[in-house]
């Protein structure tokens, strides 16, 4: 009975932290876009991008403090990016995005914490989808259309609702603090995809993938490997 408390309580610490994380890099993050704002360039943006795909695989090989600068820098750099729809889109617009979000965060990370199914036995499936994707968003760039605009943005929102899902449900695993800064990174990433293919959804009149959801997928690809 004492381990099996013990074993709680360390659940609870843990996810506590990595929520904590995930909260402090989405301020962080909104912080760098609005601050993007005064200065903002695509070429910076993916520049910044890349630096942040250098990172995923930087961090783990780094613990401690050092992973946890790591961490915050990477989600400034991918933050970056979001200036463009603060440019682009009216506050209406990208509110509602948010609000879109957060919903979907809420209700998909409560799904992954409560359910009793396993869902990392969807993880290869999700991987496929998410290569599948990516090379979709780059075919795209040679040949957009609004069709296949809506199909990836669409198709974007399922995967990583359901890649959230799973992340939320593998914080019940992490027994270190070194584990919950990386569970944050995955979960960041889940949500700021999501804001990403939530704002391509609402302008409809867009025929054009954002270039920042290839590099922010393609994050999300090199942290599940």
């Amino acid at each position: 009975m004492d381990i099996a408390l013990n074993r709680q309580e360390q659940i609870i610490t843990y996810q506590g932290k990595a929520y904590n994380m995930i909260g402090r890099g989405l301020l962080i993050a909104t912080a760098t876009a609005f601050v993007g704002t005064l200065f903002y360039s695509p070429l910076l943006s993916l520049v910044f991008s890349l630096g942040g795909l250098g990172l995923i695989f930087y961090m783990q090989r780094l613990s401690g403090d050092q992973l946890r600068i790591a961490y915050y820098a990477f989600t400034a750099l991918l933050g970056y990016g979001l200036a463009s729809y603060l440019l682009r889109y009216s506050g209406e617009q990208v509110f509602q995005a948010f609000a879109l979000t957060g919903g979907t965060y809420f209700i998909t990370s409560w799904y992954g914490q409560r359910t009793k199914t396993d869902l990392s036995q969807f993880s290869g499936m999700l991987t496929f989808a998410l290569i599948g994707l990516i090379i979709t968003s780059v075919f795209s760039i040679f040949f957009a259309s609004t069709m296949l605009s809506w199909i990836i943005n669409i198709g974007g929102v399922i995967i990583f609702s359901v890649l959230n899902a799973v992340d939320s449900q593998q914080l019940k695993y992490v027994s270190s603090d070194d584990e919950a800064v990386m569970a944050s990174v995955g979960i960041y990433l889940n949500v700021i995809n999501l804001f990403s293919f939530f704002m391509s959804i609402i302008d409809r009149k867009s025929t054009r993938l954002n270039s920042s959801h290839r590099c922010i997928s393609y994050a999300v690809f090199c942290l599940k490997k």
